[in-house]
């Protein structure tokens, strides 16, 4: 069977396995990752830590959900599948999207962190927090405002010759949950279920997507107890921001796992002192969001 070829975050992949998620790859262009099905090992030979459903080492990670699949993520350019009986081909993509594909990201040393983005003046502005923050929410109603989709949930970042930061786009389509659903228009053949189990969804955005890298403006750290109706940012520099940064990457603990660390934190060093960085603080209810998007679409002109 002639392989199925798409771009993902920059990355030329190679798969067995259709993932209409993504874009497909320009017809010539080199494979950076292989995707690949069939017998994976339930243990690696060098573990270094290991967590509920996955496990670490130099260079190698396995993630193994059950009733979904086993996978293998080596080099930064192969990941190989052992789908369980039964599993949906939906669940096995959320995970390898997900999951497999963001420590991928770090074993190519790129930093991926936990975040969404929109497209605001030609540059990206992306919103970090952590699960259930509202990141989803956020990048979804900014697009609704005209602000292009460039990444949901996991964003990378590399740096050029001169520092500047960088990110790829991921694929045109947004996780929510049903509920926030309600409060974004769309049509019902734009959505899909995001996992069998789950009642989230992604929502189609298939005019957002362009294969080109964009420069990295802002990132905003969505704040966690911040109960009353005002809305505000709040700067972030120095260690702070480091230290932040190497938090809201996407799956930190295996990062030290597979020997990546130090790499790690100079990347984050270097990004935090080129891009600007605040805390977010803001209502969470959905009714006062057309707020939030004025505070900000305000803030951006003001700045710019």
């Amino acid at each position: 069977m002639t392989p199925y070829r798409y771009r993902i975050h920059g990355l030329t992949l190679t798969s067995a396995m259709e993932l209409p998620e993504l874009a497909p790859a320009p017809a010539g262009d080199e494979s950076d990752v292989l995707v690949e099905q069939g017998d994976v090992e339930s243990r690696l030979a060098k573990v270094r830590d290991e967590g509920p459903c996955w496990m670490a080492g130099e260079g190698q990670f396995l993630l193994d959900i059950a009733e979904v699949a086993r996978y293998r993520v080596s080099g930064g350019n192969h990941v190989r599948i052992q789908a369980a009986p039964g599993a949906t081909p939906g669940d096995i993509r959320v995970f390898l999207l997900g999951s497999a594909l963001g420590v991928l990201l770090h074993q190519r040393g790129l930093l991926a962190l936990h975040a969404g983005a929109v497209e605001v003046d030609g540059q990206a502005v992306a919103f970090a927090g952590h699960s259930g923050a509202g990141k989803s929410t956020l990048v979804a109603h900014l697009r609704q405002r005209g602000h292009r989709l460039i990444s949901d949930d996991l964003l990378t970042v590399s740096l050029d010759a001169q520092g500047q930061p960088w990110t790829q786009p991921s694929f045109a389509r947004i996780k929510l949950w049903a509920d926030a659903l309600r409060h974004i228009p769309h049509r019902e053949d734009m959505l899909a279920r995001c996992h069998s189990r789950l009642d989230k969804f992604l929502l189609s955005a298939p005019d957002d997507y362009r294969d080109q890298p964009i420069p990295l403006k802002r990132l905003y750290i969505l704040a966690e107890n911040h109960e009353d109706d005002t809305v505000s940012l709040q700067p972030m520099t120095g260690l702070d921001a480091v230290k932040t940064l190497a938090r809201e990457t996407y799956k930190p603990r295996q990062i030290k796992a597979m020997g990546l660390e130090m790499d790690h934190f100079k990347l984050c060093s270097r990004t935090a002192g080129r891009i600007e960085m605040a805390v977010l603080r803001r209502p969470k209810k959905l009714t006062q969001m057309a707020r939030v998007l004025d505070f900000l679409e305000a803030t951006w002109k003001s700045h710019d």
